[in-house]
């Protein structure tokens, strides 16, 4: 086994425990089915965050190309999964077994920390892809800051403007580049 291949290893755990959260939690939403009060907004940054994980569990493949691995490199990259766990758990509802799930109501609860969470990741993705793109060589990472640069507007904006229409906008926003990314990260794998 490789120094990647043990390292990917723990990186993949982590980003499919942060799936497995979300999806455990959408199964629970639909099996309480007239109990749920929808959310456009919450779905879209339910989603960008799905497919955000699935993208960046992509784009960790170009790590393949370290031949060593340091301090800076394994933490940082643990750190940004970890992170990744965290935004899918502030952005993934309690199902409780009883009673109303207004998601609605969620979204303009916990809104503003699942977003802000999204714009800390985005914000701190831009100089740790300068970083793995200089002094890593992964050119590539240095390309992904032109996802990464309207990311971090669109979770802006529901922060600054606080009104729902700016959190669905942004929601949808996000949704969009991450579904680019995801595709853009893809071409990585042939």
């Amino acid at each position: 086994m490789t120094t990647f291949e043990f390292i990917f290893a723990l990186l993949s755990v982590v980003l499919g425990l942060a799936l497995t959260h979300m999806l455990g939690a959408v199964a629970q939403l639909v099996r309480a089915g007239n109990r749920v009060r929808f959310s456009w907004s919450h779905a879209a940054w339910m989603a960008a965050t799905f497919v955000g994980t699935i993208g960046n569990w992509l784009g960790l493949w170009q790590l393949r190309q370290l031949v060593e691995w340091n301090a800076l490199s394994l933490m940082g990259t643990v750190l940004l999964v970890v992170f990744q766990y965290l935004i899918a758990a502030l952005v993934t509802p309690d199902v409780p077994a009883e009673g109303v799930i207004d998601l609605k109501d969620f979204a303009r609860r916990e809104g503003r920390r699942y977003v802000g969470a999204m714009a800390i990741f985005a914000l701190m993705m831009l100089p740790l892809n300068l970083i793995y793109a200089g002094v890593f060589d992964i050119a590539r990472w240095g390309q992904d800051n032109l996802f990464v640069v309207p990311m971090v507007g669109a979770a802006v904006l529901p922060l600054v403007v606080r009104r729902n229409w700016a959190q669905l906008v942004g929601g949808i926003l996000m949704l969009a580049l991450m579904s680019a990314y995801l595709v853009y990260a893809a071409t990585i794998m042939t």
